[in-house]
């Protein structure tokens, strides 16, 4: 048995830009972390079938300076293709 609490203060910008053209559309959503804090990263592990095994700790993280660029993109089939051709 796993037992993994934790606590999370985070600043973050994320944006979303799309773009359409005809039949085709781009998306770029950025993502910008400038600070995670967990304060209290609490862990504790215990063997089921041996119950005098046990560990446990308790930690702090911080991250800084995240930065996360996704994209996609999607093609409207229906106008643009062998099928839309015929329609």
């Amino acid at each position: 048995m796993i037992i993994n609490p934790a606590v999370h203060l985070s600043a973050e910008v994320v944006g979303t830009l799309t773009i359409k053209l005809a039949v085709i559309e781009f998306t770029i959503r950025p993502e910008v972390l400038f600070g995670k804090l967990t304060p209290v990263d609490w862990q504790f592990a215990w063997d089921l079938d041996e119950k005098s095994e046990y560990c446990k700790s308790v930690g702090w993280s911080w991250e800084v300076l995240d930065l996360k660029v996704m994209t996609e993109y999607y093609i409207n089939e229906c106008s643009f293709g062998a099928l839309g051709g015929l329609f």
